[in-house]
């Protein structure tokens, strides 16, 4: 992590490949069976093997596995204890951090396996993370500094601030705290009890220390910090953003504006991680009743900063910190959706968590092919850190920046076997990848060792000095005040020692005379003493004056501040009274506005509905004039034929006549007179059925003279599908003036032989066979799903299947058949020349009269006979024409879809 300006002893410089490499240590427990008598497919060997048993009645990879045996650092059985675990895994650890190394410990496993018991433990028997808050702040003690010296930048780092700053930054944090406890949310866990650790680590004592603590989840492969109390607006309730990952200076990387709160004791750390956890996501599955829904990271930042020359202080430089970390992270478990019978939400959690899980094996594994192809000289591979955030965190430890250790804990029940053997496969592969070993922390200032605790000792001195002086005698405070010099010799070595005598002489000399120096200084003294004292008593009297000064001014403000107090409580009175106002009248703002938005949303959606009946009405008035215009045209085109089966008949007639007359033996004088009835009318007939385009009104009679009557009719060449004969007339119909002068022209049809009756017969993947009696039948024909360009130019013919369903529910079945020809541009096109309809249709037992199965050509075509009233055809309203010239637009917002319908063409 970020070690800001961390001085450390200078040395050889080594490459990360130079580097001292430890391998990733992992160790496993085994979880208790549960007492419904489940089989167990888990052996421990010894105290670093486990082998997998495979169930007998697996139908999965125990088919094929019967036995597999691992290794690993450790192996922890069901009467494990949680402190000796935590002794194995968690204490190096801890002892690293201190050191200023970084350590990252997650808990591997499939979901049921123990993980969250094996992190968290219970109040009575911790786990490892309340065993690491225990040992970190049993080992630094009184070594913390004052809470706030340290505060954390936002990027990875922290700031030092000033005395006055910390005492203020402080005072802030207390108040804060007392919010809460009144209002409840500080210190939840006072009534549960815990036995804390009490193991404890040698540290530096020339350094001081400093707890932070932040807790994120990834849930769904993003971050949310556990920690953050930002307040919610109750009316406007917005989930909690999503961290992003960063990278601070020195490349490690961290998660921006996550929360880090500083710790002064294993409970407010504690407390912490408490108010994490029951933030956390959790739901309900078939194996676990508390299954973690989320990757959970509790990390605790150790802050280190030297002391100054005195000991009694740490020197305030920024670039003089030292931080290192360590991360426990509880991984949520592997399951399989066969086994949780999950849903809904679940499923996608556990798609996100089984992703994830993915990603990190994915991660470790290329970290091995990178290790050997690193020993053998090949090529390195690029590690996929970035595909999920939980390997994304954690990417500097696996590059060698602290040392990483993994607890596998296994379930042994029989059931979960097929998972254990993944999550043991992936254990012995973990192994496999070493580590570079990263360097602690030593800061080499060239002050003098342990100063810290010189300064300790000396303050305890000074301390028990003071209590010695308040507790003891009048003879030990004298004592200090003999100043005289040892007695000499007092014994005579006989009657002529002279020296005794005057060495005793000259002794008691020098003591007079510093007695007498020693009462002069001390009646100067006490005449000091004495003025000392008069002016003491004269600035009594004085201080008493101005103190009784004083105190009537004190009243006489006393008096003051309690009218000013009033005034105070009437202008608080009256702000909480405005505040209320404003609440209310914020509330009322808000309420409006969402009566406004309301409001609004009804009258766009009352102005949409006009909008959507307004084209409605629009389509249906424009398909009711198609529906109109269509019914004329069928009645105009049913009168025509009438008109011309009636003129037929009446032709009929006077053939007939003509062939009567022309039988009969009529004399010359008479025969002008017939001939003049029979051809006076015939022309007008024939003018009604074919006018020709130039023809007077009045049509010129043949003379009778120059040709007999039997060669001036016309051959009749048999009948039409009506049964009317059909006449041939000598020259050609003109064009009907009812047809439309703009029509482009028809190019003419060319007759083809028999031979080359080819037909490309066009029928989607998606066509229903009728299985109808009256089917098409066709010789020579390839059948496509479809149409290619190279098929169109090996046939002439083109036959297209299309089916619908009509307004009954029933499928109608149509045959467009065309003529393929070819094109100036050297493609082909395809001209329509008729439609062939196959429709099934069910009867009532009511008596309703039964529809054919099979329609011939075009219904327009078919004769009806005299009198008869020609029903409605559901053709001439689903025709082609009038499916193509309607188009139907979808936007946005517009409900139903606009119908566009193109001009009607007169004919």
């Amino acid at each position: 992590m970020s070690r800001n300006g961390i001085l450390k002893t200078p040395g050889r410089k080594t490459t990360p490949s130079s580097k001292l490499k430890d391998p990733i240590e992992v160790f496993c427990r085994v979880r208790p069976l549960s007492p419904s008598g489940e089989e167990s497919c888990v052996e421990i060997c010894s105290d670093k093997i486990v082998q997998l048993n495979a169930p007998k009645h697996s139908k999965t990879i125990s088919n094929r596995i019967e036995q597999v045996r691992c290794t690993f650092s450790k192996v922890f059985n069901e009467d494990t204890s949680q402190c000796e675990i935590f002794d194995h895994t968690g204490l190096p650890l801890v002892e690293d951090v201190l050191n200023g190394k970084n350590g990252l410990c997650f808990m591997y496993g499939i979901t049921g396996s123990g993980k969250t018991h094996t992190m968290n433990g219970s109040p009575s028997d911790g786990g490892v993370l309340p065993r690491c808050l225990d040992v970190i702040f049993n080992s630094i003690g009184s070594l913390q500094t004052n809470r706030c010296v340290f505060r954390p930048d936002g990027y990875n780092g922290f700031d030092v601030l000033s005395d006055d700053d910390a005492y203020i930054e402080a005072q802030k944090k207390a108040r804060e705290i007392e919010a809460l406890n009144k209002q409840g949310k500080y210190n939840e866990l006072n009534d549960v009890i815990r036995v804390p650790d009490s193991s404890t680590l040698q540290v530096d004592e020339d350094n001081n220390y400093a707890v932070f603590i932040s807790f994120v989840e990834i849930y769904n492969n993003a971050i949310f910090d556990l920690l953050d109390d930002t307040p919610i607006d109750p009316l406007k309730q917005k989930q909690p953003t999503s961290k992003i990952l960063r990278e601070d200076q020195t490349r490690n990387m961290f998660v921006y504006e996550t929360t880090e709160v500083e710790a002064k004791s294993t409970e407010e750390a504690f407390e912490l991680f408490w108010k994490g956890q029951t933030r956390r996501k959790t739901a309900h599955t078939l194996l676990n009743t508390e299954s973690s829904r989320s990757h959970c990271v509790f990390t605790i930042k150790l802050v280190q900063a030297p002391l100054g020359p005195n000991g009694d202080a740490i020197l305030r430089d920024r670039d003089l910190i030292g931080v290192s970390q360590l991360s426990l992270c509880d991984l949520a478990g592997s399951e399989r959706l066969s086994r949780t019978k999950a849903d809904g939400d679940r499923v996608r959690q556990a798609g996100h968590i089984n992703n994830s899980l993915m990603t990190l094996r994915s991660c470790i594994e290329c970290l091995r092919e990178n290790q050997k192809a690193q020993e053998s000289g090949g090529g390195l591979k690029m590690v996929p850190y970035r595909d999920s955030k939980l390997t994304h965190l954690f990417k500097n430890y696996f590059d060698g920046d602290g040392k990483v250790r993994m607890v596998v804990c296994l379930n042994p029940s029989a059931g979960d076997f097929d998972e254990s053997l993944h999550v043991m496969r992936f254990s012995e592969m973990t192994q496999e990848v070493k580590i570079a070993r990263s360097e602690g922390v030593k800061f080499d200032l060239g002050l003098t060792p342990g100063r810290g605790k010189t300064n300790k000792m000396y303050q305890g001195s000074l301390k028990d000095d003071v209590t010695s002086s308040e507790m003891g005698s009048q003879e030990d405070l004298v004592m200090p005040l003999q100043l005289f010099a040892s007695w000499p010799l007092l014994e005579l070595a006989g009657c002529n020692d002279a020296t005794t005598l005057i060495n005793l002489m000259a002794y008691l000399e020098e003591r007079m005379r510093l007695r007498k120096t020693l009462f002069s200084d001390w009646k100067h003294k006490h005449l000091e003493v004495r003025k000392s004292i008069l002016q003491l008593e004269q600035d009594n009297i004085d201080l008493t004056k101005s103190m009784e000064e004083q105190r009537a001014l004190l009243v006489e403000k006393e008096r003051e501040s309690k009218t000013f107090e009033k005034r105070i409580r009437a202008i608080n009175e009256k702000n909480d009274n405005l505040q209320r106002s404003v609440q209310l009248l914020d509330m009322q703002k808000r309420q409006a506005e969402a009566d406004l938005e309301k409001q609004r949303e009804a009258v766009h959606k009352e102005r949409q509905e006009k909008l959507r009946l307004k084209q409605t009405l629009k389509d249906l008035t424009s398909s009711e004039r198609l529906r109109w215009e269509k019914e004329c045209d069928k009645r105009v085109r049913q009168t025509q034929i009438e008109m011309e089966g009636a003129v037929l008949a009446k032709s009929e007639k006077l053939r007939q006549l003509r062939h009567v007359v022309q039988g009969l033996d009529i004399p010359e004088e008479n025969q002008g007179k017939v001939e003049h009835l029979i051809y006076d009318e015939k022309p007008d007939v024939v003018s009604s059925h074919h006018p020709p385009a130039s023809a007077p009104a009045k049509s010129k009679r043949p003379a009778v003279a120059k040709k007999p009557l039997h060669t001036r009719t016309k051959t009749v060449t048999g009948g039409t599908p009506y049964g009317r004969p059909k006449v041939r007339s000598k020259s050609p119909p003109a064009t009907p003036s009812s047809r439309n002068s703009h029509a482009p022209p028809i190019r003419a049809k060319h007759r083809r032989s028999r031979s080359s009756d080819y037909w490309l017969e066009h029928k989607p993947a998606d066509t229903l066979s009728t299985n109808t009696v009256m089917q098409p039948h066709l010789k020579n024909k390839k059948t496509v799903k479809t149409p290619l360009v190279k098929d169109f130019k090996a046939t002439p013919n083109y036959i297209l299947t299309h089916q619908e369903e009509d307004s009954c529910g029933e499928i109608e079945t149509k045959l467009i058949k065309g003529e393929v020809m070819k094109t100036r541009g050297g493609g082909t096109s395809v001209q329509f020349t008729d439609i062939e309809t196959l429709k099934k249709t069910l009867g009532t037992k009511g008596g309703i009269k039964m529809t054919p199965k099979s329609s011939g050509k075009t219904p327009g075509k078919k004769r009806k006979s005299e009198g008869e009233e020609e029903p409605d055809s559901e053709d001439s309203w689903t025709s082609i024409e009038t499916r193509c010239a309607v188009g139907i637009e979808g936007k946005p917002g517009a409900e139903p879809g606009l119908m566009h319908h193109a001009k009607k063409h007169k004919q």
